[in-house]
């Protein structure tokens, strides 16, 4: 992200991109729908600075479901995609949060795993995007990295989907 941006971090998990980014100074909001996810996220962000914390939202509810209050200068939505019912009109609400020029960062598992359910492909996310009015600069995907500890389905390679809200 460019310095100054606003980012939404949907799939926050437990609030480990709102904590990173925040510390460099964005403002960013989460969305999660893990109940026992948010609970974690509130012991963490309790120990943060308060000035990094009053830089954090985080709410419980489905994306689908939630009301945006602002636009976006980047939007990432890691892992999610595989789990949504209906992930064209997923990726359609995120683009419709997008600033002009703003990015949309998606990821997926490259292999369906235990949780997902169903496979979403580099084709599939660049399709939705422009389906959306979105530029896809980049779909790519990259190797493993080995986690120590974490889900089972850690170390799968991920496919990867760049793309930016056209300036207005």
């Amino acid at each position: 992200p460019n310095p100054g941006d606003i980012i939404l971090d949907i799939g926050a998990y437990i609030g480990n991109n709102l904590i990173r980014y925040a510390t460099d100074g964005h403002l960013i909001d989460g969305v999660e729908i893990g109940e026992g996810y948010m609970e974690t996220w509130e012991a963490r962000r309790a120990k943060l600075d308060p000035e990094v914390s009053a830089r954090t939202r985080m709410c419980c509810i489905p994306f689908e479901w939630w009301g945006a209050d602002r636009t976006y200068d980047q939007i990432l939505c890691c892992e999610v995609l595989e789990h949504v019912s209906d992930p064209e009109t997923f990726v359609w609400k995120a683009a419709s949060l997008l600033a002009p020029g703003g990015g949309l960062f998606l990821s997926t598992p490259a292999k369906q795993t235990r949780t997902s359910a169903r496979l979403v492909t580099g084709g599939d996310m660049q399709q939705w995007c422009e389906d959306a009015g979105l530029s896809v600069t980049r779909v790519f995907q990259i190797d493993p990295v080995k986690a120590k500890e974490g889900p089972s389905d850690w170390g799968v390679s991920q496919t990867i989907c760049i793309a930016t809200k056209r300036g207005e």
